[in-house]
């Protein structure tokens, strides 16, 4: 989710280009460096299409996004060139690694949402694609401009954001309707007092 991967050959090429720094003011992030072109990224601006797509630590948060990436980067087998590679069927924590030397196929990194979904049971099937969809509507719901989206996604054009964002979030939808109540409870209170006779 933070870091979008486009196209199969660039899960299997792209890992040398991925790599953690700790900038001057000790936070620590991921950033994927010099995308492969693609549908999303041809014809854009370079200002644009070298955008880098940071996904900042979390300190202390057991989920922290950048723990997670150092440690499959730290357990994936050093002969295997791909970034995502096959596990093996069975592993201990301490053990140096958890992957072999083989690839995951295509089929199998496109259908990764849809098992998962199966695996857990879940009210929907849901697809790799689901991911990049919840990414940008997270953003907007956030309150991120457009524009600002644009530079994670990798989209040439706003119209091609704001068709994943087509309804309002429950805390907008909330936020509108108080908004209204507001204004009803103003008009309300400004007719009362009109009304009221004048003291003597």
């Amino acid at each position: 989710m933070y870091v979008h991967f486009k196209g199969t050959r660039s899960c299997f090429t792209q890992f040398l280009k991925i790599l953690y720094k700790l900038i001057a003011s000790g936070a620590e992030y991921v950033v994927q460096k010099d995308p492969e072109a693609t549908k999303n990224h041809q014809g854009m601006n370079r200002a644009v299409n070298n955008a880098q797509v940071r996904m900042y630590a979390k300190q202390g948060n057991p989920m922290c996004p950048v723990a997670s990436f150092k440690k499959y980067m730290a357990k994936r087998n050093p002969e295997c060139n791909a970034f995502f590679q096959r596990s093996r069927d069975s592993f201990r924590d301490e053990d140096e690694t958890w992957y072999q030397n083989k690839p995951l196929g295509k089929n199998t990194l496109g259908q990764m949402m849809s098992r998962l979904s199966r695996m857990a049971n879940l009210s929907q099937i849901y697809t790799n694609h689901c991911i990049r969809a919840t990414a940008i509507t997270t953003l907007s719901g956030a309150g991120f401009e457009t524009r600002h989206i644009m530079t994670v996604s990798g989209h040439r054009n706003e119209a091609s954001v704001r068709c994943y964002v087509s309804d309002t979030t429950a805390v907008q939808k909330r936020r509108m309707s108080e908004a209204l109540s507001d204004l009803t409870t103003l008009r309300t209170k400004y007719h009362y007092l009109i009304q009221l006779p004048l003291s003597i």
